[in-house]
């Protein structure tokens, strides 16, 4: 069982953040702050990724450099990653409503409706 932060918005929308490390978020990186609507970040990467990629090309040892700045940013945005999810759905209006203990996000949103009547 993974715990979760759920987190629901005026409109009624909820979203379950998973607390610790996000292994999406590691190893698709720029593609899933899209996905979890973390745009000016996954704009941020993805330019960084072109950059680092057009550098490469220049010799071996910034090939090399490339490479690690690419391992350091999937690091990076796997241990903050689900942090960051939660910050952008608090600037999105979405409140804290607890922390449930599941198997799947869907699954803790599904026993947050059970036991919360909005």
């Amino acid at each position: 069982m993974k715990n979760y932060k759920i987190f629901v918005s005026p409109l009624g929308g909820r979203e379950a953040v998973k607390l610790g490390w996000s292994w999406p978020g590691f190893c698709f990186n720029w593609i899933w702050c899209f996905v979890k609507k973390l745009n000016v970040h996954g704009a941020g990467i993805l330019v960084a990724t072109f950059i680092l990629g057009i550098m490469s090309f220049a010799s071996e040892a910034l090939g090399i450099l490339t490479n690690f700045a690419g391992i350091g940013i999937s690091i990076w945005l796997g241990a903050t990653g689900n942090y960051l999810r939660e910050e952008n759905l608090f600037k999105r209006g979405f409140a804290f409503k607890g922390t449930v203990s599941a198997e799947t996000p869907e699954g803790a949103i599904a026993m947050y409706a059970n036991e919360n009547q909005d």
